[in-house]
């Protein structure tokens, strides 16, 4: 009789497998290659965008998408040639710090958080103004 004994996951696994499954960032990343409006699918999710001219990212007004909830956030991952700028819908802003809206470079990450009505705050790896 042959017994097969499984070995059980470290806790440190454990914890990393939980982070993943609660905040969406260890599943595969949903692919775009055109332009992209965020929405309640992309919350808690990584998204690549991928395109060899600029693209947009636009972030829209509630009126257009109310179910993205205050809190909400995500990431977006720059994977073509061409630049992702990132764009407020109209009647939407996007808060930025000393960055401008376009990403810095390939492979580049930027994170988003919605922080109030209509408003989101937009950090990462972004050009200096």
């Amino acid at each position: 009789m042959s017994t097969t004994y499984r070995q059980s996951k470290s806790f440190d696994q454990q914890l990393d497998d939980a982070v993943k499954q609660s905040s969406g960032f260890g599943a595969v990343p949903t692919a775009y290659t055109a332009a992209h409006t965020i929405d309640e699918t992309d919350i808690g999710k990584t998204i690549t965008i991928s395109n060899a001219s600029g693209v947009a990212c636009t972030y829209p007004q509630d009126s257009a998408n109310d179910r993205i909830p205050i809190g909400a956030s995500g990431r977006v991952i720059q994977l073509g040639a061409g630049l992702v700028t990132h764009t407020a819908g109209s009647g939407t802003t996007l808060r930025l710090g000393n960055a401008t809206a376009k990403q810095l470079q390939r492979y580049g990450v930027v994170r988003w958080e919605k922080i109030s009505a209509n408003t989101y705050s937009i950090s990462g790896d972004l050009a200096l103004s």
